[in-house]
């Protein structure tokens, strides 16, 4: 007994020294690792700026740079975006150039395949030698800056660079110009819909795709039946498109003009929405140069704000879901050749060789067309292509060399009034935006430029064959939609439809649901209305849903009296007295979340079958207004379902999922538990312990159809996730713009051991925004950091 108690002891002091020495380890490493935060304060030599710029971190989260020139202030905001964000930065710029396997291994190869296919770095080096003079100037000057913090940089990078064992590369030029062709793939992603139309084909009749597509054609229907079977499997097709670039889109922006507002002068908010990432996309800066004073969110990578104030205008963006992209099928004509019509060309082949980290390289064999490229090759890459008659083109405006966005945007940061605003457009490409636009002189407007492409024939909604299908051109500028002023004085935008059925042109059939439009509507037009910059705030965090006020009467109506359970008995008492506002401390929207999303999916599911996604809500309603039997019908039982059944089942279903995830006691179902929003990393969450460490998570309100965007994915598990919703919120007062308000979230540092990492998350939370100090003596008082770059003598 007496050498077991020795034993145990040894093992108990061994035990107890490895603890130390373990503890010692993650110490020594955190240590080190926090050794990679920038330097907020102090002072470094830089080669090539002509006079001494200043970097000032003021006390609520934002940027300031004083310049001399605009090229040095450029040159400053590349560098204090690499101190804040470089890795960011670095990964964007890896997925654009499909560089993603060289760090983290054949993972990357899906990614890798699809941007070196569509050849996006290649595009982005063209648009570079396509840009005026001076715009090109401010890309290299960005780029400089950059380069000088990475050549300056002292002590161990960021800690992804250090997880994954590589140092940073020099930034070039085109590395700023991809990331926007990234934008616009992902907020311009029509032909993920076209794919997704063409897998359905394969299992539905065209007018039932019709009917469960989100689109807003009611009026006008598509014949389905018009377009082009896909000669390789869409669903696999799919599946090969990086997640990054599958669209989630929706935002907000309205101005309303001074008869609306308490100064006289008109207001505008704006609150664009995309996915939660920690580090979210958007950067708070205000830059301050002669004849340049911009305010607002820039994008790291990216020298322009693409978001903001400058002193005179100011304007706020919403996708417009504009159809830019096209699947064209392509008969073969022999050995690399195809037809069309009575037409025999040659493709244009290179090879792209991936570097494989841990593996071998990869080479791929990119065909081209004038058209664009062969996207189906993604998926069958063989040399020979034997047996091949047919293949997918995807023909996209972002790939167009007529793209000069970044020349819009550099030119809108300097417009003064809406002709200035208007003309700068005039070079704006991708992705079509709806732009809602004031001005100190009391003006306001909207504007939704692109390249829009005219089609010879159809509206471009499936696969399409050549040349029936081809491109005549893009809508002429002058016709594009556009408005300046209104009779109500009052323009706003959530993704809704832009133009009505007298519009000559097509711009795109998958319209955004209009519940948030129609949320604005009622409030800007109503008794109510907000008129101060405040009341505006407080619009943008508006928790009601008016989705929820359209279905749930129709889905109480619809629930079976006769044989209803204590808990659903319980839950519909609820529901009753509900006032569809999906407040975080609310039971209801939890039940209705969950009970909705159920019966969706046993009214829908096995009609989507593996193509399951989001099915425009109004298209439930109908189905359980008209007692719509033929969906409510599951087609895999031999018994004929009704919507009253479906209906009473669901309720059931849901609140059992919901006492398997929050608990038995539904008083604890409180809607901010069950719809936490989480900040993952944009890169590295698929790695164990990462989402902990390098993500965010906090309770939060809202939904997909609420101003206060709280996007979720299905629930039908009780599981909803908030993944999606506004990095960025501001209002605009124009009557004084330095009361002018933001909020950027989750914080302004891009390293998670940086206090600033999440500094904003409870301000992204409550919908708090904050004023900037409104001149360059504020910003200095009470500053985190005053860093100075001084030029080679």
């Amino acid at each position: 007994m007496g050498v077991i108690l020795r034993m145990a002891g040894r093992v108990a002091r061994v035990a107890a020294v490895l603890i130390v020495v373990l503890v010692a380890v993650v110490v020594t490493i955190g240590l080190w690792l926090s050794a990679s935060l920038p330097a907020w304060n102090g002072a470094q030599i830089a080669d090539g700026i002509a006079a001494p710029v200043e970097i000032v971190r003021d006390n609520v989260g934002a940027t300031h740079i004083y310049a001399a020139n605009d090229d040095d202030a450029y040159f400053a905001l590349g560098y204090a975006h690499a101190q804040d964000r470089l890795w960011q930065m670095d990964i964007y710029r890896r997925i654009g150039a499909g560089r993603v396997a060289e760090i983290v291994g054949r993972p990357g190869l899906v990614a890798d395949r699809f941007t070196r296919t569509l050849g996006l770095y290649r595009s982005a080096e063209r648009q570079y030698e396509a840009l005026p003079a001076p715009v090109r100037g401010a890309v290299d000057a960005y780029a400089d800056g950059v380069n000088a913090y990475i050549a300056g940089h002292e002590g161990p990078w960021p800690p992804e660079f250090t997880l994954l064992a590589y140092r940073p590369e020099r930034w070039r030029p085109a590395d700023s110009l991809v990331l926007g062709k990234l934008l616009a793939l992902m907020l311009g992603g029509n032909w993920f819909d076209e794919l997704r139309r063409a897998a359905l084909l394969d299992r539905l009749t065209p007018d039932e795709v019709e009917f469960l597509l989100p689109t807003d054609l009611d009026d006008a229907p598509v014949t389905l039946a018009q377009g082009t079977r896909l000669p390789v499997d869409a669903a696999r097709l799919l599946a090969a498109t990086p997640a990054l670039l599958q669209p989630r889109r929706a935002s907000n922006a309205w101005a309303v003009d001074g008869t609306h507002t308490g100064s006289g002068k008109p207001i505008l908010a704006s609150d664009p929405h995309l996915g939660l990432t920690a580090p979210g996309i958007w950067y708070l800066a205000r830059i301050e140069a002669p004849g340049l004073r911009m305010t607002g969110a820039t994008v790291p990578g990216m020298p322009v704000h693409l978001l903001g104030h400058n002193g005179h205008i100011a304007w706020g963006l919403t996708t417009t879901y504009g159809d830019l992209t096209d699947l064209l099928v392509l008969d073969i004509a022999g050995p690399d050749a195809y037809r069309v019509g009575d037409t025999t060309a040659a493709f244009a082949v290179r090879e792209e060789r991936i570097a494989v980290r841990l593996g071998e390289d990869v080479t791929l064999r990119v065909r081209e067309t004038p058209f664009g490229p062969v996207i189906s090759d993604v998926i069958d890459s063989a040399a020979t292509h034997a047996g091949e008659t047919a293949v997918v083109v995807l023909r996209a405006s972002a790939l167009d060399d007529a793209d000069l966005t970044p020349a819009a945007m550099f030119d809108l940061n300097r417009a003064r009034d809406w002709a200035g605003f208007r003309d700068a457009l005039r070079r704006y490409g991708v992705p079509q935006q709806n732009i809602v636009y004031a001005d100190a002189d009391g003006t306001i407007g909207f504007f939704a430029p692109g390249l829009v492409p005219v089609r010879r024939d159809g509206r471009g909604l499936v696969p399409g064959r050549l040349p029936d299908n081809d491109w005549t051109g893009y809508i002429p500028f002058d016709d594009l939609p556009q408005r300046r002023g209104d009779p109500r004085g009052i323009i706003f935008n959530a993704n809704n439809r832009i133009v009505g059925d007298d519009y000559p042109y097509f711009i795109s059939a998958d319209w955004e649901p209009p519940f948030r439009a129609e949320r604005l509507a009622e409030v800007l037009l109503g008794d109510d209305a907000p008129a101060t910059v405040d009341g505006h705030v407080a619009l943008q965090g508006d928790t009601l849903s008016p989705m929820a006020r359209l279905l749930l009467p129709a889905m109480l109506a619809r629930l079976p009296t006769a044989d209803r359970s204590a808990a659903a008995i319980r839950a519909v008492a609820l529901l009753a007295a509900w006032d569809y506002r999906m407040d975080a401390d609310k039971t209801a929207p939890t039940v209705f979340a969950a009970w909705y999303a159920r019966l969706d999916d046993l009214v829908f599911g096995d009609d989507l079958g593996e193509q399951r996604g989001r099915v425009d809500p109004r298209r439930l309603h109908q189905v359980l207004r008209d007692d719509g039997g033929s969906w409510c019908d599951d087609r895999s039982s031999a018994v004929g379902e009704t919507c009253s059944e479906m209906t009473g089942r669901a309720l059931d279903e849901a609140l059992a999922a919901l006492g398997e995830q929050h608990g038995e006691d539904a008083r604890t179902w409180r809607w901010g538990a069950a719809h936490p929003a989480r900040f993952v990393h944009p890169a590295l969450s698929f790695l164990p312990g990462v989402p902990r460490w390098l993500g965010i998570t906090v309770e939060s309100g809202g939904g997909n159809y609420t101003l206060r965007r709280g996007g979720y994915g299905g629930g039908g598990d009780g599981q909803f996730v908030n993944g999606h919703g506004a990095g960025y919120r501001a209002v605009y007062d124009l009557g004084d713009l330095d009361r002018s308000v933001f909020m950027v979230a989750p914080g302004t540092s891009g390293n998670p051991y940086s206090r600033f990492f999440a500094e904003h998350t409870t301000d992204w939370r409550n919908a708090t925004l904050v004023r900037l100090p409104a001149n360059r003596a504020a910003a200095q008082k009470d500053a985190r950091g005053v860093f100075t770059l001084i030029p080679v003598e």
